[in-house]
């Protein structure tokens, strides 16, 4: 039996990564990061570049993503939103 009518339309989309979705803010501070701790960048950046949800950073990654700023942030606004359309 197939799962789809002949009616129905299977919606393809391109997910983008935690990098491309990255405010540019983020990216610059990161950057920063990097030069006094290039290991730990790398890894974010690895992350970042691999993964499509906020929610499958490693705690590691998301504590030295909040460690880039001042203030509290919270990690989810740090990255521009899905749209579906």
């Amino acid at each position: 039996m197939p799962i789809f009518s002949a009616n129905q339309k299977i919606i393809v989309m391109k997910v983008l990564t935690l990098l491309e979705r990255a405010k540019p803010e983020l990216l610059e501070r990161l950057e920063e990061y990097g030069i006094s701790y290039p290991s730990s960048a790398a890894r974010v950046m690895h992350d970042l570049e691999r993964l499509h949800f906020v929610n499958d950073l490693p705690y590691g990654s998301v504590i030295d993503i909040e460690g880039l700023y001042k203030v509290r942030v919270h990690v989810f606004d740090l990255f521009n939103r899905i749209e579906l359309s």
